[in-house]
């Protein structure tokens, strides 16, 4: 009998654990239309929650609601400038590396 209350609880965690993943992707999947940013929520924000805590679980659905509006976001913004300024950004970035890894010889 033991032995049956034990799978009980673990059958009950697990199934509270995927519900909580299902819900997250759940909603991921409706509000999201990036594949990559979907992809994102699959892999670093569902896949990394091993526990079933409820705090686990809201800092999930911060992610996803989050990731929901810079998505609008970035959808209203006018795509020429758009991709300027990523570019800008990893050209800023490289050279940025560059200097900050290297120590000038007096």
């Amino acid at each position: 009998m033991l032995f049956y209350s034990k799978l009980a609880v673990i059958e009950l965690c697990g199934w509270i654990e995927l519900t909580m993943d299902e819900m997250v992707l759940s909603c991921a999947k409706k509000h999201l239309a990036n594949p990559t940013n979907l992809a994102f929520v699959e892999k670093e924000v569902i896949r990394r929650n091993y526990r079933f805590h409820y705090d686990e679980f809201r800092e999930m659905l911060m992610k996803v609601v989050g990731l929901v509006r810079v998505e609008e976001l970035e959808s209203r913004l006018d795509t020429a400038k758009f991709q300027r300024l990523k570019s800008t950004l990893g050209i800023l970035e490289k050279t940025r590396n560059g200097e900050a890894h290297t120590f000038i010889d007096d």
